[in-house]
């Protein structure tokens, strides 16, 4: 909901911050239902080297409002230097009805959860030159918390909310001609109570999730992104980011999990591509991507290691009233990596595992907008 701004508030004494305008954002209210359920039977390995019955039945329903409120306002502090403060006002209400039956073990699980939070936001430019500009931002993130449902087992558990301190430096520049554009960031996040998604004992992996708090994590890294254009037509782009994640303080079922990185996150991202089109409608796309290696299974994150991945991607063709005719190939170096894997101890198989990425594939596509 748009409210009216109030601009130039007041005359301010010399020396004084001029606010150049403040607004309330948006005032909203959402209400989301949503739930899923699952009916098995067969046969499942019993981890001995034999083979147990089962007969399951699960369903989990969820409710959730918030209201939100959002508001900001802007400070002029000199010709060269602008600060900008905002503050959000959160609630959210979590209504859990979860039912499971598990080969005659019946559990119905049901929990109610209300959510107050304030987030504040702060940020501070100061424009060097008319190409170059510095500057510092501070934010409070949050998350609610809720209930997390094991489906197979049918066990339910409570998780809180999590916070995060969001501190950043970044430089942006951008040439008079709009040639090149540079931006960089280096950030640090405090995180508290992190949410950590986790497989329980016994639990099938995807389908028995539950969610643990972490009690204090950090984030630290740098990104740089530019663009540059050789012409109006071939532009060049690229990335890197650098992240170290840590889990500083995080005990999960009686094992010291503090010093290990967080899963799927890996430390290096890049990417670079090349952009062409004419203006006679003729287009092509590269891109070439690199991601480091990661674990998706705190309980076994030796064992589950995904490894780096360099990914080529092109897209080319021509382009006519709202029509678009192209080629396009996917993973075009064949590399081999992994998109997900999973301890297969729990079911007998001393590796882990997953699912693996598509082959180079190639191919015609056709598109049309209106």
């Amino acid at each position: 909901m748009s409210m009216a701004r109030l601009s130039g508030i007041g005359s301010p004494r010399a020396g004084l911050p001029a606010i150049a305008w403040a607004r309330p954002d948006h005032v909203f209210h959402t209400r989301a239902d949503h739930g899923y359920g699952i009916r098995a039977m067969g046969i499942f390995p019993d981890g001995m080297g034999g083979v147990a019955p089962f007969d399951n039945r699960t369903s989990l329903r969820e409710e959730v409002d918030q209201t939100s409120a959002f508001g900001h306002v802007n400070l002029s502090l000199s010709r060269r230097a602008m600060a900008t403060a905002g503050i959000r006002i959160n609630q959210e209400t979590r209504r859990t009805d979860n039912f499971a039956d598990n080969n005659g073990f019946v559990s119905d699980l049901a929990g109610d959860q209300t959510f107050d939070q304030l987030i504040p936001s702060v940020s501070l430019s100061y424009s060097l030159t008319g190409t170059t500009s510095v500057g510092a931002s501070y934010a409070r993130g949050y998350q609610a918390g809720g209930m997390s449902f094991a489906a197979f087992l049918g066990q339910a558990n409570a998780y809180d909310e999590e916070y995060t301190n969001n501190y950043e430096v970044f430089v942006r520049h951008r040439t008079n001609d709009g040639r090149l554009t540079l931006n960089a960031n280096v950030f640090s996040i405090d995180w508290y109570d992190q949410q950590v998604p986790f497989t329980p004992d016994f639990g099938i992996p995807q389908f028995d999730i539950f969610v643990a708090n972490v009690g204090e994590s950090t984030v630290r890294g740098v990104e740089v992104e530019s663009e540059y254009y050789f012409t109006r037509n071939l532009e060049l782009f690229a990335s890197v980011g650098l992240v170290d994640s840590q889990f500083q303080s995080f005990n999960l079922d009686g094992v010291d999990l503090s010093g290990m990185s967080f899963p799927r996150s890996p430390d290096w991202n890049a990417s670079i591509g090349l952009g062409w089109h004419a203006d006679g409608g003729w287009f092509a796309y590269g891109t070439y991507g690199y991601t480091g290696s990661s674990y998706p299974d705190l309980a076994a994150p030796g064992l589950t290691t995904m490894s780096a991945r360099n990914v080529l991607g092109v897209r080319g063709g021509y382009r006519f009233k709202g029509c678009a005719i192209y080629a396009w190939g996917t993973n075009l170096l064949d590399s081999d990596y992994e998109i997900g894997l999973f301890d297969g101890r729990l079911f007998g198989i001393p590796e882990a595992y997953g699912r693996v990425s598509e082959p180079r594939v190639v191919g015609l596509g056709i598109e049309y907008s209106w």
